[in-house]
C-alpha cells in the first residue's frame, strides 16, 4: 500500500456493512490502493487509479457495498479544463509551433570582405543554391557543404568562411589577389632628404658616394645611379637603404593636475525588445539622456525554445555616469608624460624605418597650471629620397 497518490488517482469512498472486506479482496486482486483511511464504521476512503475503478466497484457489489467518487483525478481535471479552454490551448500550441518554424527560417544573409561585383556574384550563387532570406534552414545543406559548393561556383576567391548564427548566415570572403608585374624604374640617384650623420648604408644597386659617420645635407647624392667607367659606364635605378642620425627639438605643455575619467556610481538602464532586428524600447527610454558624460555597455540575451534560437532578443543597455577628476601628479610623472607626448609628436612626423633614442630636457618652466618642457631627441631614421637622372647629365 502506497501513501503517495499520483495525477491519475481518484479519491473514492467505499460504503457498506463490511467495507474492510472490500479493501482486503481488492488488495488480494492486486489493486493499488493508496492513503486508506476509515472515516466511520461503515465508510472507508482511499485513492485508486481510474483504470482500477471498475474492478473495485465489482468487488464492492459482491459485498453489498457501494463506491462513490469523491474527487476526480488531476489528469481528468486538466482534460476538462483543456476542453473548456480548447481555443486558448490551441492558440498557445500554434504560437509555439510558429515560433519554432520562424526560428528555422533564414532571416538574413551577410557577406563580408567582398567587393560589390564579387558580392553580387556570391549572392546570385547563394540564391541558386537556395540560401536566401525566407528559406528554411533545415532544408539547406550543412555549412561545410555550402562552403564547398560556393567556393566551386565562385571565381576570384581564395577562401569563403560560412557560419550560421541563429537565423543569419554569415559569409567571410578572402578575395584572390594576383601579384602585379613589377615595373622597371627609370635611372635615378638616392639623395639625402635632410641633414644627418650617416649611421649605416646599404646599396642594393648603384655606387655608394658617402661613408659612415659622414655629415650630409639635403640634396647630397648618397647612392649614385652611374656605374662603370668608360665604354662600360651606364645608368641604373639606384636602390638601397641609408639610415642617418637626425635631431629633433620638441616643445610640449603638460597640465600639473591632469584630468582622469572616473565613474560616479550612478547608472540608468534601458530595456529593449529586439524582434527580427527591429528594436522596440520598453522602458528606460531616457536613460541615454540622464547624464552628460557616461560609459555605455550593452548585454544581449537571445531567446531559445527547445534548443532553437529565436529571432527575438532582450537587450539591456547600461549608462554609467562618469566625470573628469583632477589628479595631482609628481614631477617625475609630469616628465614621463612630457616624454611620451614628445615621442608621439615625433612619430607623427616620421615616415619609414626609424628608431627614437632617449631624449634630453633642454628647458623646463611652469605657467598657468602647466609645465612647459623643451626636449632634444636623437633619431636614427631613413633619410633617402629618389631623384631621376636627367638625360645628358
Amino acid at each position: 500500500m502506497s501513501k503517495q497518490h499520483g495525477p491519475s488517482d481518484i479519491f473514492v469512498q467505499v460504503t457498506g456493512k463490511r467495507p474492510e472486506s472490500v479493501i482486503n479482496d481488492s488488495l488480494r486482486e492486486e489493486l493499488i490502493l493508496k492513503n486508506i483511511t476509515k472515516s466511520s464504521a461503515q465508510t472507508i476512503e482511499c485513492f485508486i487509479t481510474s483504470a482500477d475503478l471498475p474492478r473495485l466497484e465489482q468487488i464492492a457489489a459482491d459485498h453489498d457495498c457501494s463506491v462513490e467518487v469523491i474527487r476526480i483525478s488531476l489528469l481528468e481535471k486538466c482534460a476538462i479544463l483543456m476542453k473548456k479552454r480548447a481555443g486558448f490551448v490551441a492558440g498557445i500550441l500554434l504560437f509555439t509551433a510558429a515560433l519554432i518554424l520562424l526560428s528555422q527560417m533564414v532571416w538574413k544573409v551577410e557577406i563580408e570582405g567582398a567587393q560589390p561585383v564579387l558580392q553580387h556574384e556570391i549572392e546570385k550563387n547563394l540564391t541558386d543554391m537556395g540560401v536566401s532570406k525566407g528559406a528554411f534552414a533545415f532544408l539547406l545543406p550543412s555549412p561545410e557543404q555550402i562552403q564547398k559548393e560556393i567556393l566551386e561556383r565562385t571565381d576570384g576567391t581564395t577562401w569563403i568562411g560560412v557560419e550560421k548564427r541563429g537565423t543569419t548566415y554569415h559569409f567571410e570572403v578572402v578575395e584572390q589577389t594576383l601579384p602585379e608585374e613589377a615595373e622597371v624604374p627609370p635611372p635615378r640617384h638616392i639623395t639625402a632628404n635632410k641633414t644627418a650623420v650617416i649611421h649605416s648604408i646599404y646599396a642594393e644597386q648603384g655606387q655608394v658616394l658617402v661613408d659612415r659617420n659622414q655629415l650630409v645635407h639635403e640634396g647630397d647624392i648618397l647612392i649614385s645611379g652611374f656605374i662603370g667607367k668608360g665604354k662600360h659606364a651606364r645608368t641604373v635605378a639606384a636602390k638601397g637603404e641609408v639610415l642617418g642620425e637626425t635631431w629633433y627639438k620638441v616643445t610640449v605643455d603638460i597640465p600639473v593636475k591632469p584630468k582622469a575619467d572616473t565613474l560616479t556610481g550612478r547608472s540608468e538602464r534601458k530595456y529593449i525588445l529586439d524582434i527580427f532586428g527591429f528594436e522596440l524600447p520598453l522602458w528606460g527610454m531616457d536613460a541615454d539622456e540622464a547624464f552628460d558624460i557616461f560609459k555605455k555597455t550593452k548585454n544581449t540575451h537571445d531567446a531559445a525554445v527547445f534548443g532553437y534560437t529565436l529571432p527575438i532578443a532582450w537587450n539591456v543597455e547600461t549608462y554609467q555616469e562618469s566625470r573628469l577628476v583632477n589628479q595631482a601628479g609628481s614631477k617625475n610623472d609630469v616628465i614621463k608624460q612630457a616624454k611620451k607626448a614628445a615621442e608621439n609628436k615625433i612619430k607623427s612626423q616620421l615616415t619609414g624605418k626609424a628608431d627614437i633614442k632617449e631624449g634630453k630636457i633642454l628647458h623646463e618652466e611652469s605657467h598657468n597650471g602647466k609645465v612647459k618642457i623643451v626636449l632634444h631627441y636623437q633619431v636614427i631614421e631613413e633619410i633617402t629620397s629618389e631623384v631621376p637622372i636627367i638625360q645628358g647629365e
